[in-house]
Parts: structure tokens; sequence; C-alpha cells
């Protein structure tokens, strides 16, 4: 019987396990974990401009799950039996508006985001992202 498991990673770890006994149940991409579990919805990037610059389904629903702050509901839906985190989506800098937060993934620059003068960017990889990983209390870095 295959692993049901839940991925919180890119599709290099999606697709290496397609040639194992393994059933993805749940995938979440193109997030970062500060961005991820946000307590609020990244609002400046609707959902009619994500629909008219983002041309394919899976990258707009990555998108869209990163902005309305996801993860969460669906990784708390535990039907799986393992969960595997892959940290290479934290190269990603972050969209910061106020108090809320976006991964500034490429697919959603394609939407022209970084034209938004109130938006600021900020990287928050590295070192940074080291310092707050171990209890998740804070998962982004002073942005």
């Amino acid at each position: 019987m295959a692993k049901r498991v839940a991925i919180f990673s890119n599709c290099v770890v999606r697709d290496a396990l397609e040639f194992s006994k393994t059933h993805i149940v749940k995938y979440i991409s193109q997030s970062a974990i500060g961005s991820a579990f946000a307590t609020k919805p990244f609002k400046a990037a609707n959902d009619k401009l994500i629909a008219e610059t983002i041309e394919h389904k899976f990258l707009r629903r990555c998108v869209r799950q990163d902005l309305s702050k996801q993860a969460k509901r669906v990784l708390l839906d535990n039907d799986y039996e393992a969960i595997i985190i892959d940290y290479i989506d934290e190269r990603y800098k972050r969209a910061v508006l106020g108090d809320e937060r976006a991964t500034l993934s490429n697919s959603l620059k394609n939407t022209g985001i970084k034209t938004n003068p109130k938006i600021h960017f900020c990287a928050c990889g590295g070192s940074a992202f080291i310092m707050v990983v171990p209890g998740l209390e804070r998962a982004d870095c002073n942005c």
C-alpha cells in the first residue's frame, strides 16, 4: 500500500516521488513559511489580476493558496501519514504590505506586483531564516 504524504515544497520533491510507492494527498508549493502561516491574507493581488496574468492553472492555485493563507488549514486536514518539508521556497523574497505577507514567487512577480509603490520587498532566506525555524514562533525575519 502506498504511503500517503503531504508535501510542503516545490516540484522537485513532487517529481522525485513519482517513482516511489507514495500517494501525494496534499501539496503546497511556491509558498515560504513566513508567508504561508502569516495571520492575514495578502489582499494587494486580487483574483482578477491573478487570472489575467498567470497562465497556468497550477501556478494560479499556488499563488492563491499562498495569498489566502490556506497552508495551515490544508495541513490540519490530517489525511496523510507523513509530511515532507523542503525549505527551497525560502529563497523567495517576501512582499510586505503592513502586516500582510506574500511569497514573491516568479508567478506572483508576473502579476506586476513589484510596481505597487505601497508594497516593499525583503529577502528572508539564509541565516535569517535559520534563526527563526526552530520554534516557528516568528517565521519571518523582521520584514
